[in-house]
């Protein structure tokens, strides 16, 4: 049985997982490819006293844990868990999870449901973030290593509250962007680049690579109308 250690660069999720009885056919638990971000936790107990096929794809991760504690992080190829309490088996209290590494996670803020900052006045920003996992160890430890029961929204919206957070500690370190002038506020929140939420979100286990965000209102300003010769109202969309 091979696995990477628990911060492998190496990405992947798990699809085709087969436990084999001695009195029945295979016994598959996997991700749908096209469908599925994260399953589990998948206990082991289960599955004592029998071998656990795992295959994964490129792209896929399987997270081996027990309890709180990342035992060992599966990369893509086969896999054989032996279940048992003997040494040199993977224990019946073992925990398995599946994810689909691979695919990007991308957050929407709308007016509806702004992103609205502490250091930020206004109505809010509006926008997208999109996460990649690029620390896989890290994102167990921070996401699924405390009692997560395998919920996908409540991933996301601790997804969203990681971006968030790292979006707020910029607002804090940047006093640009608590200026209350609307009009530099746009402007800054527009030069900002995915690179600039890493600091935070690495440590999550996360990558930004893209990112977009505006004033949830558009400021004005006044501008010179080139017919008239007169002021007139322009909206920064």
């Amino acid at each position: 049985m091979s696995a990477a250690p628990v911060d492998s660069p190496g990405l992947g999720s798990g699809r085709n997982w087969a436990a084999f009885p001695a009195s029945e056919g295979p016994l598959s638990w996997g991700l749908d490819s096209g469908l599925d971000f994260l399953k589990g936790p998948l206990s082991l107990a289960a599955y004592r006293g029998q071998r656990v096929a795992v295959y994964l794809e490129e792209g896929q991760l399987g997270f081996l844990a027990s309890g709180p504690d990342l035992q060992a992080i599966y990369l893509d190829g086969g896999h054989y868990l032996d279940v048992g309490k003997m040494p040199g088996q993977i224990h019946p209290d073992s925990q398995v999870y599946l994810l689909a590494a691979d695919r990007p996670v991308v957050l929407r803020w709308t007016d509806k449901r702004p992103l609205v900052l502490d250091h930020v006045p206004g109505p809010g920003i509006i926008g997208n973030c999109t996460l990649q996992i690029t620390g896989p160890g890290k994102f167990f430890n921070t996401f699924l290593s405390h009692g997560f029961d395998g919920d996908e929204v409540d991933l996301a919206a601790a997804l969203d509250r990681a971006a968030r957070q790292a979006l707020a500690d910029l607002a804090g370190t940047a006093s640009v962007l608590g200026s209350p002038d609307p009009a530099t506020l746009q402007s800054t929140l527009t030069r900002l680049e995915a690179a600039d939420l890493n600091e935070d979100l690495v440590e999550c286990g996360l990558t930004c690579t893209q990112l977009a965000v505006y004033t949830a209102s558009p400021p004005v300003e006044m501008g010179l109308d080139s017919g008239s010769g007169q002021f007139s109202e322009l909206v920064h969309t």
